[in-house]
C-alpha cells in the first residue's frame, strides 16, 4: 500500500511541475545584428524557457526572409528537486529585400516573442566600393548572334575569404527556346580586380537559341557560407556565415537565318572537311572492299547539328555505310563539334572510276558570309581479281578466198560425187544422234569433281554459320561462291549477290557486320537458309547438263 502511494505521490508532482513549466514558458527572440546587405545573412536564435506541446510557426517569417537552414537543440535541468526545461531554436535567415525590415512575433501555445526591427542596405552598400571580398561575375559573347549560333556565357566567382561551401545557379534562358549545354570543369584560377588578387571559380556554358529574338538571361544566383568573425552565438566563429550574391541581368538580340537558307543552315566560326584518300585511295581490287572515312569538324557548332555527307557512287561500286560518329571537345572559343561517316566500298567491276567531289555550305559567322567547305574528286583504279578468269577472246575470222584465186571448173561429173558425200553425211549424222539417246546420263568426270568440290564448300559455309563468326561466313561464302562462278575468281561473291536479290539481301547484311559498329548483332538465319536451298547447287556453271537429273542427290543435312 505505501509503495503505491509513494508512485502516486510522485506522478502528482510531475504533472504539477509539468503544469508550472508550461505556465512558465517564455520565448525571446535574439539577433546577431540589426544591419546588414542584401545578400548576407543574419543569425537568429529563439530561447523557449518551458514546456511547449507545439514548436513555434516560423512560417510568418517567409514574406520578408528566406529560411536557410533551421536546428533545435534542448537542454534539462534538476537542481535542488527543481526541475526546469529550455529548448534553442536557432535559424539562418536571409532578407528577400531591402529596407526597414522586422522579424515578425514568433508564437508556440499562446506564447510569444518580441519583435525584432532589422535594416537592410542595397547590395552596392554592403561594402567600400569594388573591396568586396565575394564578386559574382557573368558575360556574355556575342550580343548580337544569329539562331542556332553558340552563344557563350562565362560565369566567374571571385572571393578573397575562406569560401567553406555553396551553390550557383544555372542559366534558364528566356524569351526564346534554347539549349543549354555546360561546358567541362569548373577552372580555378587567380584574377586582379581594381588591384585585388582574388581566387577565381570560372564556369563556362554554350547557349544555341533556336529561334529569332530577345534572348534574356535573368541573374544567377550563389549560396554559400564564409568563415565568419567570432559572434556571441559562435564566439569561435565555426557556424559559418551564410552568403549571397547575385549577377546582373543579360540581354542579347538573336537575328533570324538570311534570306534562301535551306536545310543547309551551319552557323559556325570555322568548318573543315577532311577525307583520308585524299593523300591516295589505297589499291582497290574487285570484291575487296576497302573503307573511306570522312570527317566534318566545326567550331561553334554541337555535332548533333552537323548533317551527314551523301556520298554519289558510279556504277562498279557497291558501298556499306557505318553509323555516324559524333563528338563534341572544347576549345578556348567554345564547342566544337565533330562528325565522322565510314563507308565500306566494294568495287565489282575492274576499270578506272571517278569519285565524285562533295561540297557543304556554312554560314561564317565571323565575317557574315556563306563559305563552301570542298572535297576534291577521287580518281580510283581498280584492278582484277588475282584468280579472274580472262575475257574471252573471240576466234579469228576466217578470211574469205581471194578474187584472184583462180576456180576449178566445174564439170558434170561433180555432181553426182557431191550427191554422195551428202547423203553419206547424213547417215552418219543420224547415226551419232541416235547412239547419244542411247548412252546412260553420266557427267563428265571434270564436271563430278566440280559438284563433289560445291557440296563440301557448302557443308563448311553452313558450319561457319553455325560458329557465329562473320568474318569466318564471309571466307566460308567466299569459297563456296568460287565453285559456282570460278570463272570470275575473286569476284565471285559479288557474282553471288548480283545473281539473287535475297543473296545481296543477306550479304549486304553481313558487310555491315563487318565493317559497321562493334556493337552491332547479326544474325544467320537468313544465310542458312539460303544455303540450305537445293537450287543453289545448279547455280553452277554446270550448264550443259542443266536437264539432266542430279548425278548426286542433295541429303537433308547438307
Amino acid at each position: 500500500m505505501v509503495g503505491r502511494l509513494g508512485y502516486l505521490a510522485i506522478i502528482l508532482m510531475l504533472i504539477v511541475l509539468a503544469g508550472q513549466s508550461v505556465s512558465a514558458a517564455t520565448l525571446q527572440a535574439v539577433a546577431d545584428r540589426d544591419r546588414l546587405a542584401l545578400g548576407e545573412s543574419l543569425n537568429l536564435e529563439l530561447r523557449v524557457k518551458g514546456s511547449l506541446d507545439d514548436d513555434p510557426d516560423f512560417s510568418v517569417l517567409e514574406a520578408d526572409w528566406e529560411i536557410l537552414s533551421r536546428s533545435q537543440s534542448s537542454q534539462i535541468q534538476l537542481i535542488n528537486g527543481s526541475m526546469s526545461r529550455s529548448v534553442v531554436f536557432s535559424l539562418t535567415l536571409m532578407p528577400k529585400q531591402q529596407g526597414e525590415l522586422l522579424i515578425p512575433p514568433l508564437c508556440a501555445d499562446g506564447v510569444c516573442s518580441t519583435a525584432l526591427p532589422i535594416r537592410v542596405t542595397p547590395q552596392a552598400q554592403r561594402s567600400a566600393g569594388s573591396s568586396d571580398p565575394l564578386r559574382l561575375e557573368v558575360e556574355a559573347t556575342p550580343q548580337t548572334l544569329y539562331s542556332q549560333q553558340q552563344l557563350l556565357v562565362t560565369v566567374r566567382l571571385l572571393h578573397r575569404v575562406d569560401l567553406r561551401q555553396g551553390s550557383l545557379s544555372e542559366p534558364q534562358p528566356q524569351g526564346v527556346d534554347a539549349v543549354v549545354q555546360k561546358l567541362g570543369d569548373d577552372r580555378n584560377g587567380e584574377v586582379r580586380r581594381d588591384g585585388l588578387l582574388y581566387q577565381m571559380i570560372e564556369r563556362r556554358y554554350a547557349i544555341f537559341p533556336q529561334q529569332s529574338g530577345s534572348l534574356r538571361l535573368p541573374p544567377l544566383q550563389f549560396d554559400g557560407e564564409i568563415a565568419s568573425v567570432p559572434s556571441r552565438f559562435d564566439p569561435f566563429g565555426s557556424r559559418g556565415e551564410r552568403v549571397r550574391r547575385t549577377s546582373a541581368p543579360l540581354e542579347v538580340t538573336v537575328l533570324p537565318p538570311p534570306a534562301g537558307v535551306g536545310a543547309d543552315w551551319l552557323p559556325a566560326s570555322s568548318l573543315q572537311l577532311s577525307d583520308d584518300w585524299q593523300s591516295g585511295a589505297p589499291p582497290l581490287v574487285v570484291g575487296e572492299p576497302a573503307t573511306r572515312t570522312l570527317t566534318v569538324s566545326a567550331e561553334g557548332i554541337p555535332a548533333a547539328q552537323l548533317p551527314e555527307l551523301t556520298l554519289a557512287l558510279p556504277e562498279g561500286f557497291k558501298s556499306y555505310p557505318d553509323q555516324p560518329g559524333r563528338s563534341d571537345s572544347l576549345t578556348a572559343t567554345g564547342l566544337r563539334g565533330t562528325l565522322q561517316q565510314k563507308v565500306a566500298l566494294v568495287p565489282t567491276q575492274p576499270g578506272h572510276y571517278r569519285l565524285p567531289a562533295i561540297d557543304l555550305r556554312w554560314w561564317d559567322v565571323k565575317a557574315n558570309v556563306w563559305r563552301q567547305a570542298h572535297l576534291a574528286a577521287v580518281d580510283l583504279d581498280v584492278a582484277a581479281a588475282p584468280n579472274a578468269a580472262p575475257a574471252a577472246t573471240p576466234p579469228p575470222a576466217v578470211s574469205a578466198p581471194s578474187a584472184s584465186t583462180a576456180q576449178a571448173p566445174t564439170s558434170a561429173s561433180f555432181w553426182p560425187w557431191l550427191a554422195l558425200g551428202l547423203g553419206l553425211g547424213w547417215v552418219t549424222t543420224l547415226l551419232l544422234l541416235w547412239r547419244r539417246c542411247s548412252v546412260s546420263v553420266t557427267l563428265p568426270p571434270e564436271d563430278d569433281v566440280q559438284v563433289l568440290r560445291e557440296k563440301q564448300a557448302r557443308r563448311e559455309a553452313l558450319k561457319a554459320v553455325q560458329s557465329g563468326e562473320p568474318q569466318q561466313v564471309r571466307q566460308a561464302l567466299q569459297r563456296w561462291s568460287r565453285t559456282l562462278y570460278p570463272e570470275v575468281g575473286e569476284g565471285a561473291l559479288s557474282r553471288l549477290a548480283a545473281s539473287d536479290p535475297a543473296w545481296a539481301k543477306a550479304l549486304n547484311c553481313l558487310q555491315r557486320s563487318l565493317y559497321g559498329p562493334t556493337s552491332q548483332g547479326w544474325d544467320g538465319a537468313e544465310i542458312t537458309a539460303l544455303l540450305r536451298q537445293k537450287k543453289s547447287v545448279a547455280a553452277g556453271k554446270v550448264n550443259h547438263q542443266e536437264r539432266l537429273p542430279p548425278l548426286y542427290p542433295e541429303d537433308k543435312e547438307a
